[in-house]
């Protein structure tokens, strides 16, 4: 068996672990949140692309729609 109140590591895990225990549900929080927040993040940079290449599209009908126009008059 291993005792290690003599060994010679500044501060042994084996007396700290209730205190990683502890914090252990806190880290997990933060990272879900960041886990969130990126998601919430890549999501709104999606739609606006996605947006940005539907007004480019629809731009380019309303050119050619007005330009058909044009002729009809």
């Amino acid at each position: 068996m291993i005792n290690f109140n003599n060994l010679s590591i500044p501060f042994p895990i084996v007396d700290h672990m209730d205190v990683l225990i502890a914090i252990l549900p806190l880290l997990i929080m933060v990272v879900a949140f960041i886990v969130v927040i990126g998601l919430v993040v890549w999501f709104a940079v999606t739609v606006l692309k996605k947006q940005k290449e539907n007004n480019i599209l629809l731009k380019k009908i309303l050119k050619k729609l007005d330009s058909s126009y044009e002729k009809v008059e």
